[in-house]
């Protein structure tokens, strides 16, 4: 049952933890509590990405391809937004999970460097984008999504 519910939502949760990581950091950047917009942005991306690698080692011990498309009302076609995990997909999500992982723990103590000096909640903006983006790369099932996470990964890196 978990299996199930992990290889269904995992990946969007992954998403949703990104997403809303890099909303809050804004926010708290916006009325210039640094130190909380780090520590969220941070946050929700070490719980992004636990909840990635166990979506990853699911999809990994499972062995199948899992698809999934977003439908657009652009009149383009059901195929235009489709991510793809397939096994090896499943690997380098797994990679960019756990190398996430220790670089969030890592840089939950390393705020007290950079707090008052410069504005952290720019940086846990483009911080959750960057992870956020490295995981479309890897699920990009098609010509149109593969340059423009490439593009996102690139510029928020």
């Amino acid at each position: 049952m978990f299996t199930i519910l992990i290889l269904h939502y995992g990946l969007a949760a992954t998403f949703a933890c990104l997403a809303l990581g890099a909303v809050a950091s804004a926010m708290l950047g916006l009325m210039r509590r640094d130190r909380a917009a780090w520590w969220m942005a941070h946050l929700l991306a070490l719980s992004g990405s636990g909840i990635g690698l166990v979506f990853a080692l699911a999809a990994l011990s499972s062995g199948i391809t899992l698809s999934a498309h977003l439908p657009l009302a652009l009149g383009t076609g059901p195929e235009l937004l489709t991510f793809v995990i397939d096994p090896l997909a499943a690997l380098f999500i797994a990679i960019i999970c756990t190398i996430t992982i220790a670089a969030s723990l890592f840089g939950i103590g390393y705020a007290d460097t950079f707090v008052g000096k410069y504005r952290l909640g720019h940086f846990g903006v483009f911080y959750t984008l960057f992870i956020g983006s490295m995981l479309l790369v890897v699920a990009a099932s098609n010509a149109f999504l593969f340059p423009f996470a490439w593009d996102e990964m690139a510029s928020t890196s």
